[in-house]
């Protein structure tokens, strides 16, 4: 395989100039540049783009498991690939783009990309997926590469995020809150992606002042949940966006759009769209708790004006902003005000704050720093021109979301701030609620379509920091039109173990009631949560979510990617006892012949490609999959789960084609096992479904 080297974009031309001239060369025309991550619609998915030289024959990326690796050879046999699209950039360019799905969490991955060819991969890259539940990401103001020395600014860059990362290896990607590079320069936009470390790091970022009215910022960066809100009408897709990261909804607006009505539907939308996330992150490119001479900008009451009351509505919890380069977090904030009266716990936590925390971030790459022009505004709780590059580290875990300022010539910690969000359950010291949600066939949902068809369950997380164990169960209520109680569905008595560990964390529990047929719900009815302490009776927990009946009918599918927690799904053994362990569903088989069935809900007829991800072990069985309504096997060939050692993997079990969508009966069938397995056990993890 040719390795090609990764080569600035102004000696694109020359290399283009050269392949003109001297035809014998045309086997080495295709280059890549630019190459940028950004977090995908969730925490499993992730987007990529770069540019090559014009024209290219595909665009492609694979991914394949690090430890499938030997030596330095990218384990293309087991590797999973990815088709995207290409559009024309710059004269003589492309810009390529892909979509990457349902990674596994807390994985560490290697990536090539390339145009399909052999000859024109890229080099290998490492890309690691994180923990949901704990996460953290860095914030920057405006980097603004190319406002002075390009080469020290690129470096500079480089270093700080290099830093971030070698202090704070739980870092999932990089919020940047726009003017990226100082101006619409292709040779600028190289300066800024130089750095290798962004090959394996994310960026989300916001359009910059100095990057609207042309399209590189769109064509370099593949942004996801994109809208037609906020957009210029110059800047290509530059509108609105939003994504997921576990507990968290992040929001990015692009203030270079004025309308502050635009922004605020935007917000309602994406907020509304995902209703059980706990925390909320906003960011765009204008400050408007300004301290430098843009606090006399119009755009500042504009916004004020027009998006701070939406802001309060929406509960949000932290607004980042960039454009002032120099460093400002306000009070918590709401009606243009600052909310002192706030609860301090004994850890210097704010619980349950009221309000809103505003953070401008200064420049991370030192190209240019701006004079405090308003020395000690109200709102500012800092207020701060170190002239020196920061950046911002945000820890979310459950409950708790912290923010630390580091200065990049020390590594000192110059502001801290932390809030904890309780749902206490009453009477129950330390006990709280993160989170409430229904989930229909492993995906979460926000209500019940007509004619939906699959199987609900409801889920609860809960967090513990003090040392005392709890027991707790969750009931899902169905409820007709007349408030008449149709059903209810217990879940077991679940431990909630006592928290022994450091001041400031917390023990975890997951509780899942079993599931309810959406088939029977009846238009009209609608679902309660509700957390109960025993059998016998419920615990005042203030905030139970329902769901009901929707007028819509089913929409159409967004995607042809489907995933399925075999945890969450309906399960039929035969032979053997099966369990739920955590993120597994397990089949403790003693010999060929046992099975384990799940419902699954295939959203249309057609072609579907099965996959299964599993967690291979030295007791793992050898299986086929069987559809017992079409009385035939999906592929022609058995498959191992046996490993000497616990490893997760993903098998492609093939491809079948359905007449109906609908509920399918997915029977996975013990065939035999390894002469070294220990066993005949299936421990089956996620199923995936790809619509050909």
């Amino acid at each position: 395989m040719k390795k090609l080297r990764i080569i600035p974009i102004l000696l694109v031309v020359v290399l283009i100039a050269n392949i003109c001239s001297f035809s014998t060369f045309a086997e080495s025309t295709y280059v890549i540049t630019d190459v940028a991550l950004t977090p995908g619609a969730t925490e499993v998915d992730l987007n990529l783009a770069w540019y090559t030289t014009e024209s290219p024959s595909d665009t492609v990326a694979q991914f394949a498991l690090k430890q499938d690796m030997t030596g330095g050879a990218f384990p293309a046999n087991k590797a999973i690939t990815y088709t995207g699209s290409n559009t024309p950039a710059t004269t003589g360019l492309a810009s390529n783009k892909v979509s990457v799905k349902n990674l596994e969490e807390s994985t560490e991955y290697v990536y090539r990309i390339g145009d399909g060819t052999e000859a024109n991969w890229s080099p290998v890259y490492n890309y690691k997926t994180g923990n949901p539940d704990k996460f953290g990401f860095v914030f920057v103001g405006d980097p603004q590469v190319g406002y002075a020395d390009t080469n020290a600014e690129a470096q500079a860059w480089g270093s700080t995020i290099t830093k971030a990362l070698n202090r704070l290896p739980d870092t999932r990607f990089v919020m940047s809150a726009g003017d990226q590079v100082q101006k619409n320069n292709i040779a600028l936009y190289n300066a800024f992606f130089s750095p290798e470390i962004l090959r394996s790091l994310p960026i989300a970022p916001a359009m910059g002042n100095h990057e609207a009215g042309a399209t590189h910022f769109s064509l370099h960066f593949n942004l996801p949940n994109i809208t037609q809100y906020g957009k210029t009408g110059t800047g290509g897709e530059d509108g609105d966006y939003y994504f997921n990261y576990g507990n968290t909804l992040f929001m990015v607006l692009n203030t270079n759009n004025m309308y502050s009505a635009e922004h605020t539907a935007f917000m309602r939308e994406a907020v509304k769209a995902n209703p059980d996330t706990k925390w909320k992150v906003l960011m765009f490119h204008h400050s408007i708790y300004s301290t430098t001479d843009h606090y006399t900008g119009a755009y500042v009451s504009r916004f004020i004006e027009g998006m701070v009351p939406t802001i309060d509505d929406l509960g949000i919890d932290i607004v980042l902003m960039g454009h002032d380069h120099v460093y400002v977090r306000t009070h918590l904030m709401k009606k243009n005000t600052v909310m002192s009266q706030q609860t301090i716990d004994d850890e210097g936590n704010v619980v349950n704050p009221d309000g809103t925390i505003y953070i401008t971030g200064n420049s991370p790459s030192g190209s240019k720093f701006y004079e405090i022009q308003l020395i000690d505004p109200a709102f500012a709780a800092v207020n701060s021109q170190l002239n020196v590059t920061t950046f911002s580290y945000v820890n979310v875990e459950g409950r708790k979301l912290s923010l630390d300022t580091y200065r990049t010539d020390t590594m000192e910690i110059v502001d801290s701030v932390s809030i904890v969000k309780n749902n206490p359950v009453n009477n129950y010291n330390g006990l709280s609620v993160d989170s409430l949600s229904f989930i229909k066939d492993g995906v979460k949902i926000g209500g019940i379509y007509k004619g939906d068809t699959g199987n609900i369950v409801g889920k609860a997380n809960l967090s513990n920091i003090s040392s005392l164990p709890y027991k707790a169960m969750l009931v899902a209520a169905r409820y007709n039109k007349d408030k008449q109680l149709v059903d209810i569905k217990p879940s077991e008595l679940t431990d909630v173990l006592g928290y022994d560990g450091v001041v400031g964390g917390c023990s975890y529990a997951t509780i899942k009631t079993p599931a309810i047929n959406a088939q029977e719900v009846k238009p009209g009815d609608y679902i309660k949560l509700f957390l109960w302490e025993d059998t016998n009776g419920i615990v005042p927990y203030a905030n139970p979510i329902d769901i009901s009946m929707l007028e819509e009918e089913i929409p159409p599918p967004e995607t042809n990617i489907y995933t399925f927690e075999c945890e969450n799904l309906v399960a039929s053994p035969s032979g053997a006892d099966a369990v739920v362990e955590g993120d597994y569903s397990i089949l403790n088989s003693d010999g060929t012949g046992d099975y384990i069935e799940y419902n699954v809900n295939f959203p249309a007829a057609g072609t579907w490609n099965i996959s299964l991800v599993a967690k291979t072990n030295p007791n793992g069985g050898k299986f086929r999959l069987f559809l017992p309504q079409s009385d035939k096997y999906v592929g022609t060939s058995e498959h191992d789960q046996y490993s000497p050692e616990e490893n997760t993997t993903t098998i492609n079990i093939g491809n079948y084609s359905f007449k109906s969508g609908g509920n399918k009966q997915l029977r996975f069938i013990v065939t035999g096992k390894n002469d070294s397995s220990g066993g005949y056990t299936l421990t089956n993890d996620k199923i995936i479904l790809v619509k050909q």
